[in-house]
This record gives C-alpha cells, sequence and structure tokens, in this order.
C-alpha cells in the first residue's frame, strides 16, 4: 500500500508538470471544440483528484461464443411489400397467384489449350418470354450484344449457319487470326446455344479450330445453261457466277454463239465458259499472293461432268467445237474440279432464266444479294 502511494503521488506530480509546461500563453488552449463548459469545465476540478490504479484492470475479456443477431422490433414501413395484416409471405405468394421467374449463378472456370485456368466467369441465367401463346426461351438481346461487340451489325446474314458439303479442315498456309478474338466469339456461342440448338453443329465445329484458328479464302464457281431458250434461233444461254469466300465477286450471262443439239452440249458450252473465268481470277489472285488451285465448278449435268472427266473423244462430243473443250486439260492440271450439285441449289440458274415469284426470291436470297 505504501508503494502504491509513492506510484500515485509520483504520477500526480509528472502530471502536474506536463500541465505546468502548458501554461504559456502561446500554448494555452484556444476557442475551438475543447473550450468552455464542453470540457475544461467538467475535467479540470477533477483533474487532481484522479488515482490512476493500473491494477484495477482485467487481463481478459469474456466473448460469447453464440453469434448475436441484432432483432429490429420496428421494422420501417415503407420496405414492408403488401398490406400489413396479412402476416409473412414468400416472393411466390406475394404475386397474386403468379410464379415468380427464377434466376441461377453459371459458374465456370476458363482453360487454355494446356488446361490451365485463365479466367473465371459467372452468368445469371433468367432471358424467359411469357404470353398467352405460352412460355418461350429466347435471348434476343444477347444476340445484339454479340453483335455490337464484334461489330457484325452492318454484315450481310448468312441463310445458314454453315455451308452444305463444305468441312472445315486444317490450312497450314492461311493467315493467322487473333487467336483471343476467335475464342471469344466461340465463347460467345456457345452460351447462345442455350435457345438456339439450330446452330450448334456450326458452333461446335469452329470451336475445334481454337488453337491456331486461320484465315481461309475458297474460290468457288457455278455454272448452268437454260437449253434452246431463245424462241427465235434456239440458242441457249449461259450462266456462271464465282464466289470468294461468301462473297459473290464476278457473275455472267451470255448467248451461246452455237446451236446446241442437247442440253448436255448446251451445260457443257457453260461450264467452258465459267472455267475461263476462273482462270482469270485464279491468275489475278496469285499476282497477290493467294493460289486456289483446283476451284471447283458446281454442275447440275451428270453428263457434262463425266464429259469433262472422260479425255477420249466420241460421236457423242466430236461435233463440239475445239476451243470449249480446254476445260478438260484444265481438269487434268488440276486447275478447276467439277462438282455435282442439285438444281435447287444452283444459283447460277439466276441468270439464265426467268421464274415464278417462289423460286426467283429464293434464288435471289441464295446467291447473297437480300436477306431472306
Amino acid at each position: 500500500m505504501e508503494n502504491q502511494g509513492i506510484a500515485s503521488e509520483k504520477r500526480k506530480e509528472k502530471g502536474k508538470e506536463i500541465y505546468d509546461l502548458s501554461e504559456s500563453d502561446d500554448d494555452l488552449p484556444k476557442d475551438g471544440i475543447f473550450h468552455g463548459n464542453s470540457f475544461d469545465d467538467e475535467n479540470n476540478d477533477t483533474e487532481e483528484d484522479i488515482d490512476l490504479d493500473l491494477n484495477n484492470m482485467d487481463n481478459t475479456i469474456d466473448v460469447s461464443s453464440s453469434s448475436t443477431l441484432r432483432i429490429h422490433k420496428n421494422h420501417p414501413q415503407s420496405q414492408i411489400i403488401g398490406p400489413t395484416a396479412s402476416g409473412v409471405k414468400t416472393r411466390n405468394q406475394l404475386q397474386d397467384g403468379k410464379r415468380v421467374i427464377g434466376t441461377k449463378w453459371v459458374f465456370r472456370n476458363k482453360r487454355d489449350e494446356r488446361g490451365t485456368i485463365i479466367k473465371n466467369k459467372a452468368r445469371l441465367v433468367a432471358q424467359v418470354k411469357q404470353s398467352t401463346a405460352g412460355i418461350f426461351i429466347s435471348q434476343d438481346k444477347y444476340v445484339k450484344d454479340i453483335l455490337n461487340k464484334f461489330d457484325f451489325r452492318t454484315i450481310k446474314p448468312a441463310t445458314t449457319p454453315i455451308e452444305a458439303h463444305k468441312a472445315l479442315g486444317k490450312d497450314e498456309e492461311g493467315e493467322d487470326v487473333d487467336v483471343h478474338l476467335y475464342r471469344s466469339m466461340i465463347g460467345c456461342l456457345m452460351y447462345l446455344t442455350a435457345s438456339r440448338p439450330d446452330i450448334m453443329f456450326a458452333v461446335c465445329l469452329c470451336a475445334r479450330f481454337q488453337v491456331t484458328p486461320k484465315i481461309s479464302f475458297h474460290l468457288e464457281a457455278f455454272s448452268d445453261s437454260d437449253y434452246a431458250g431463245d424462241n427465235h434461233d434456239r440458242r441457249s444461254t449461259s450462266g456462271g457466277c464465282q464466289y470468294l469466300g461468301r462473297r459473290l465477286v464476278s457473275w455472267q450471262c451470255k448467248k451461246q454463239t452455237i446451236v446446241a443439239i442437247s442440253s448436255t452440249e448446251a451445260e457443257y458450252v457453260a461450264a467452258a465458259s465459267c472455267c475461263g473465268q476462273v482462270l482469270w481470277m485464279q491468275n489475278q489472285l496469285f499476282d497477290y499472293g493467294f493460289n486456289f488451285m483446283n476451284t471447283d465448278i458446281h454442275i447440275d449435268n451428270e453428263s457434262t461432268i463425266c464429259i469433262v472427266k472422260n479425255p477420249v473423244f466420241h460421236s457423242k462430243t466430236k461435233h463440239i467445237q475445239i476451243r470449249h473443250h480446254f476445260i478438260r486439260d484444265c481438269y487434268d492440271q488440276r486447275l478447276i474440279n467439277v462438282v455435282k450439285v442439285h438444281t435447287d441449289d444452283n444459283v447460277a440458274d439466276l441468270l439464265t432464266k426467268g421464274f415464278d415469284l417462289a423460286r426467283f426470291n429464293s434464288l435471289v436470297v441464295n446467291i447473297g444479294m437480300m436477306n431472306p
């Protein structure tokens, strides 16, 4: 007890010394938050009577092991949904008998070609339309967002997700593309397949080429003729069109200079004319560093294809002028290739004759002139 008293006196003296050092005019408290009755008058009269006892402090503090909840007895009226006398209800019960459309979080880990996680993604999924006809799943807004993201709003749409009879393959000599941009497109389209099963096959096929995607242009042509279409001299009309990639870049419509004695001969002459245009385009593109050898020419006549592939002249072809037979040499040198196409899919048919409204509109769409 005696030691505690001595320590107390020393603390008083020490506190007094500190107080005495601050009694100069420059160090006196100025008018402010500690001036007046708010602080000084309340504490100054008892400062000398304070007896600090450090032994009067607890070393430990008891903390409850169970969590405590803050309970508000008076809930704000503005946050209560519905009448207060109806009691507590769930969200589903508050919709007057209507079921609330649920949502869910979808979490995915994006990996690179080595299997390393490069990104964690999360999406809140819900995009459902209700009408008197039923409930429909739609991603219209998501489609618009994709087109805006990749600046595809001004691109002319295709009639089908992928071309028929044309499989994707490796192109070692093709131009490299931005692999991150390509993968981003594939990822967006994969998410779109949740409501678009019609593009599922095309998207999955493109997804197989994400390691080293290339830009591949493909040169192809279509040939057709109208046998004895001219009522005056019974001459046929040749039609042809050439595509670079999916874009129509050249087309021809010309009356033949000979009178064909069969539809096969008329088709053969038209194919030879189309072949000449293809050879010119191959030479032009070769100057720009593009080699399009073995270009496909689509023909809807089986007999014409057989004549092109058969190097032997016989009685059914000897009357055809020799200048039309150069197509055989082009086929032998693998400059071109002749491919069978169904008449309904031969877009060159639009350049040979007139059609009714339904067939005309179909050909206009297929040739790539307007939206379906």
